[in-house]
């Protein structure tokens, strides 16, 4: 979860101009790689606390959010 709060920082305090758009993209990216990580945890593992389902489903929704801001 705080891999997102960098891009979503850059998205809300910046135009997203070129520079701005690249870096927000890449720090987006590694967000959802680390979303896949935490996925292939959970299925190890499994959710079976509600902090676990709660952290899933937040970051799951800042992770939306912030690629629906990055879409043209």
């Amino acid at each position: 979860m705080l891999m997102l709060l960098p891009s979503g920082l850059v998205i809300i305090l910046t135009d997203l101009s070129a520079p701005w758009f690249v870096t927000a993209s890449v720090v987006v990216g590694l967000a959802a790689i680390l979303v896949v990580a935490g996925w292939i945890q959970a299925k190890r593992n499994g959710l079976r606390q509600a902090t676990g389902w709660s952290t899933c489903v937040a970051t799951h929704l800042v992770l939306a959010w912030q690629v629906a801001r990055l879409l043209p």
